[in-house]
Parts: structure tokens; C-alpha cells; sequence
């Protein structure tokens, strides 16, 4: 299956810094992380995700070949990003049989026929993916897995009031968000970011 680790980003730096600072501020802690740790699939997948979600091409064919190169299930999810790529080109629309076969596909994990339908904006058929996830799915979800995912969905997808009844139903709706302005200062300290940096934004969230 083309998926995710599990808690992949769950209270990390990157996720809070996401959250705080945004995708372009994420992006580098991610390539300062992949300094030390080059093979790291998970990092190899937030820094594609966040290039292609920040329009870098270069970073973004950059990382998404180092990723392809791990082998194995990093190369179903070099796949499943192609997909998303092509459901924000336009090239899977929503009721197409193109779209179709994207959720016809075995290969496909409810996870990623989700993120693909959220990518094209078909939010019924993404949501009623996820309504159907696994617990293991479900899981890269909390922790800030939600926010990088978001990153690639279609305008207005997120606002949309059956996207936020999905999270409701999963428990994820604002949970995450609220840790984070709950326990803004610690998470600062342990992670060795400066607090007032993200101070502003924690007191919003």
C-alpha cells in the first residue's frame, strides 16, 4: 500500500513549526534534517510535498527522485503524489472515470484515495474514503500529518462544512491545533524554537 508511517510527524519540530511558521519555514527544517539523515523516507516525503505545495520545481524534482530512489513503498508514494499532482492539474476531475480508477485502485489505500478526491474537489468521495480508513491510516492524520495533507487540496475544500464533519467524526477537527496553543511555550523549549516567534501565532490557533 502507497502509505504513510505512522505518527510520522507527531509533536515534531517540522509539524510545529508548520503550524506556526508555515510551509516555507517547514520546508528548511526538513532539508536541515536531511543534511544528517539523507535516506530518511519521511523527511524525503514532507520536503517533496511541501516543494511541490510551494511551486518549487527544482526542490521538488530534486527530493521526489531521492525519494523514488529509496525503493519499495517510497515509490508507491512518489506515485500516489504523482496523483495528487495530476488532481491539481486538472487532469482527474471530480466525476471522471480518470478519478474513478483512482479509487478503484487496490494499490491505493483509503488514506490516499481521500487525499486524491480532497486534491481534485470531490469531497464527498474523499470523505467517505476516509470515513472508511484504518486505524493505522487514521493515525498519520494526528500530530500535525493533517496540516502538511491540507497543504495540497483543491480551494475551498477545507472550509467545506463535510471535510470538517469528517474531522469532527475522526476526532481530528481542531485537536491538534489546540495542543499546540495549549502547550505552545513547552513545545517551543523542547523543540528549540523561539518562543516568541511563534508565540503570535499559538495565541490565534
Amino acid at each position: 500500500k502507497s502509505r504513510l508511517g505512522e505518527d510520522m510527524y507527531a509533536g515534531s519540530k517540522p509539524a510545529v513549526v508548520l503550524v506556526t511558521q508555515g510551509p516555507a519555514a517547514a520546508l528548511k527544517v526538513h532539508r536541515e534534517m536531511l543534511v544528517r539523515r539523507p535516506n530518511d523516507a519521511a523527511h524525503l516525503w514532507a520536503a517533496t510535498w511541501l516543494a511541490a505545495a510551494l511551486g518549487d520545481q527544482p526542490l521538488f524534482d530534486h527530493y521526489r527522485a531521492a525519494l523514488h530512489a529509496l525503493g519499495g513503498d517510497a515509490q508507491l508514494l512518489v506515485a500516489a503524489v504523482d496523483r495528487v499532482l495530476d488532481a491539481r492539474a486538472g487532469k482527474l476531475p471530480a466525476g471522471s472515470a480518470e478519478l474513478a480508477a483512482v479509487f478503484d485502485d487496490p494499490n491505493i489505500d483509503n488514506l490516499w484515495r481521500g487525499i486524491v478526491g480532497f486534491a481534485a474537489g470531490d469531497v464527498t468521495h474523499g470523505a467517505s474514503a476516509w470515513r472508511a480508513m484504518s486505524m493505522t491510516e487514521r493515525r498519520v492524520l494526528v500530530g500535525g500529518g493533517l496540516d502538511y495533507l491540507q497543504l495540497m487540496f483543491a480551494p475551498g475544500v477545507a472550509e467545506d462544512a463535510r471535510f470538517r464533519a469528517v474531522l469532527d467524526d475522526l476526532d481530528l477537527g481542531t485537536s491538534w491545533r489546540r495542543h499546540i496553543a495549549d502547550h505552545g511555550a513547552q513545545l517551543a523549549k523542547e523543540l528549540g524554537l523561539a518562543h516568541e516567534e511563534v508565540e503570535p501565532v499559538i495565541a490565534a490557533l
